[in-house]
């Protein structure tokens, strides 16, 4: 069974990322067609749905309130506790962009490959529709009250890739998601 590890992390530098959003250990899934269900009802085709987007929504909203106290110098990074003064954060206003890299495992024939020093991408269906898994994401981060609507996002880089495998992937499935206000 897969554990869910949830990880925040201030932006590195000023100037940098606004807000970076990291979810460990919770393999990314798409969201895309929907189905009538008994009542008529539309219910998503994927059953992973509903626990990625909660996952990606809880660390949207912890990146997004840690990055708001500090903007307002309300955060003891020493004690390891938000003030209890803080309130909710407003979202993003104007253009956003994002680059998203979501981690997706390795299937048996790209571990071997590798092995022999070949290069290897998420490229199968296991791995899912990039623009589906994205769609997800960012569903979450509306949800999370990080921005608006996706909508405000007007510059995306999105891409998969296998754990371990170049500048953003983590050591097991999720996703890295930066975000950087464009005014």
């Amino acid at each position: 069974m897969t554990t869910l590890t949830l990880f925040t992390e201030m932006p590195s530098a000023p100037g940098t990322d606004d807000l970076l959003i990291v979810v460990r250990g919770h393999r990314p899934a798409t969201q895309g067609s929907k189905r009538k269900g008994r009542a008529g009802q539309l219910i998503d085709d994927n059953v992973r749905l509903k626990p990625w987007r909660e996952a990606v929504k809880t660390a949207a909203i912890e990146a997004w309130v840690c990055v708001y106290a500090e903007m307002r110098g309300q955060h003891d990074y020493s004690a390891g506790r938000r003030s209890p003064r803080l309130c909710c954060p407003p979202p993003f206003a104007g253009p956003i962009a994002v680059g998203i890299t979501f981690t997706c495992r390795a299937s048996q024939a790209d571990t071997a490959r590798a092995r022999r020093g070949g290069m290897t991408w998420p490229s199968t269906k296991d791995s899912g529709d990039l623009d589906k898994l994205q769609r997800a994401a960012f569903d979450a981060c509306s949800d999370a009250g990080v921005w608006e609507d996706d909508a405000r996002v007007v510059d995306v880089h999105a891409r998969k890739v296998h754990p371990g495998s170049g500048p953003d992937s983590l050591d097991a499935p999720g996703v890295v998601i930066r975000i950087r206000r464009l005014t």
